[in-house]
């Protein structure tokens, strides 16, 4: 789905809602919502500590130019797929967690992000340094959240710094690490209402934005491809696990 028309959750709770229709039957999910909390508008201070962490707000452009260079940027593209089955990857967690002791145990995704991580530096000239993930807050317990909500509900963090070197399982615990930090819901509520303005901001001066990715950093999302623009720049994405 893409992230204007809503996240995996509201398309699979709309396509099941059909479908149940079809059969004569009542829908098993909550009715969807199509109110969303208003933020209030955020501080200068408060748009220039959570900026760095919205890149693909960093830069906007005029509609038709972020349509040439979405357009262009995409044009040749190096699709690398990998596959796992269930019991490499439960090996995988078994062997990252094997010496975690009192910590959050990792799971596979965290596993599964950093085994990649570490077999994409070994192959790129510029390192990934760093971790984005990009995660759902719907069934977060914060005031400002409604989990019917029919909208896509994400946001984005980063991991700490990977120095060269770091073995996959602590890079798993650097990424797990990062999650937990970032679910408070304080956060999210700030970075919501940057990440509002900031999009407010935009649209009311006619222009759009374009983000075509970081080369020091992984990107986890929902679709698993590594891309390699025209100009030679690459740019990482991850699938999730769920």
């Amino acid at each position: 789905m893409a992230t204007h028309r809503g996240d995996a959750t509201a398309f699979f709770r709309f396509v099941h809602a059909l479908s149940q229709e079809y059969q004569g039957l009542e829908s098993v999910h909550p009715a969807p919502t199509f109110k969303k909390h208003t933020f209030l508008s955020p501080s200068q201070e408060l748009i220039d500590a959570f900026r760095p962490t919205l890149p693909h707000l960093q830069k906007i452009y005029p509609r038709e130019l972020a349509i040439s260079i979405c357009r262009e940027i995409g044009k040749p593209l190096d699709v690398v797929t990998w596959r796992f089955d269930k019991e490499e990857l439960a090996m995988l967690k078994v062997m990252f967690n094997k010496d975690r002791g009192t910590a959050p145990r990792l799971t596979i995704q965290d596993c599964l992000t950093a085994h990649i991580l570490v077999l994409l530096n070994r192959c790129l000239d510029k390192p990934i340094k760093r971790v984005s993930s990009v995660a759902s807050y719907r069934a977060l317990d914060a005031p400002f959240n409604h989990p019917n909500v029919a909208g896509n509900q994400y946001y984005m963090f980063y991991s700490a710094p990977i120095s060269a070197g770091t073995s996959a399982a602590n890079i798993a615990g650097i990424i797990c690490d990062s999650i937990t930090k970032h679910r408070d819901p304080d956060y999210v509520a700030n970075w919501l209402a940057v990440c509002g303005h900031l999009m407010l901001a935009a649209q009311s001066a006619g222009q759009t934005y374009f983000f075509a990715g970081e080369e020091d950093a992984l990107l986890c999302t929902l679709a698993s491809h590594i891309q390699r623009a025209s100009s030679g720049r690459r740019r990482h994405r991850i699938d999730g696990i769920i």
